[in-house]
């Protein structure tokens, strides 16, 4: 019983340490976008299901909408790593028996994702350096995932920023332009 529990354990290891890998490899890329329509509700569905086991482990609830029919030409990998790296984000600084909140939208020419969560808030002077490549909070951070999602999400046009409200946590929202023009 110990053997499973120690190959569990080892086997997340590794996983954790690919994704790390993986980040410094594509932060260290040239940026090249494989752009194709795809459903916004699709991409956004991906990214949540990718982070199931992450919110289950941490006791944090995934609540997800996405009530537009709305197709966007982009590279769906990317954003949906972009997102995904939002939500762990979000999982992450939310206290176990939390909800993280996904939600899309399509208004005005643009698509917009929110991910919000009931962690402690990002301080007002750390909104833009949150962004930044190696700034992190977390004692076993990398500081590249949102810097990641930042940059994909420019690469398509659009931006990634924080939306704090009255109530404790973050909002970070990341829009996208419905059409590949803009």
């Amino acid at each position: 019983m110990q053997a499973k529990a120690n190959a569990v354990a080892i086997e997340e290891a590794l996983g954790e340490l690919n994704r790390v890998l993986r980040d410094l490899l594509v932060f260290s890329r040239d940026l090249r976008l494989n752009l194709y329509p795809h459903p916004l509700v699709a991409v956004v569905v991906e990214a949540v299901e990718e982070c199931h086991a992450a919110a289950a482990a941490r006791g944090v609830t995934l609540w997800f909408d996405c009530p537009t029919e709305a197709t966007l030409t982009l590279d769906k990998l990317k954003i949906r790593q972009a997102l995904g790296n939002v939500v762990r984000n979000a999982i992450e600084a939310s206290s176990p028996g939390s909800v993280v909140r996904v939600q899309g939208a399509a208004r005005d020419g643009w698509a917009e994702v929110t991910v919000t969560d009931h962690g402690s808030g990002v301080p007002e002077g750390d909104r833009d350096a949150v962004f930044a490549p190696f700034f992190t909070t977390k004692e076993q951070g990398t500081g590249l995932g949102l810097a990641i999602a930042r940059e994909f999400v420019q690469a398509h046009g659009g931006t990634l920023g924080i939306d704090s409200g009255p109530e404790p946590g973050a909002t970070f929202v990341m829009r996208l332009p419905l059409s590949p023009s803009r």
